[in-house]
């Protein structure tokens, strides 16, 4: 299942609204000033910053979604706590495609004892 954004985002108050849908339900994620101030630097809670990053925060709310939480009434609470967690992710995803790349293993798999590197039977085709 995954949320598709049925109109553009809006500001209500201090917290971003984004109307999507999975196809049968209706939903409004509703991220939090804190959540939108979080994302990036320097701190904005703007509608710009909730439409430059909402795929993100529909990312966030997908995953809610699948995992069940904060699924009441059809409404979907993206807050700070969830970006810091998302970031922290991506991170880690970024870490360690660097790691593959640098290290040459992108790839490429090794023979067990193979210190020098050497490709694998496969690749050596």
């Amino acid at each position: 299942m995954s949320l598709k954004l049925c109109q553009p985002p809006t500001i209500v108050g201090e917290n971003g609204h984004m109307s999507m849908t999975d196809g049968a339900s209706h939903w409004i994620v509703i991220v939090t000033q804190e959540a939108l101030e979080s994302i990036a630097s320097p701190p904005d809670a703007s509608l710009g910053r909730l439409m430059r990053f909402a795929d993100v925060y529909a990312q966030i709310a997908n995953h809610k979604l699948a995992v069940g939480r904060d699924s009441e009434r059809n409404r979907l609470w993206v807050m700070e706590e969830d970006v810091a967690v998302w970031l922290a992710s991506e991170q880690l995803r970024f870490n360690s495609r660097r790691r593959d790349y640098v290290t040459g293993s992108l790839g490429k798999r090794r023979r067990p004892g193979n210190e020098a590197g050497e490709l694998g039977p496969r690749e050596n085709m």
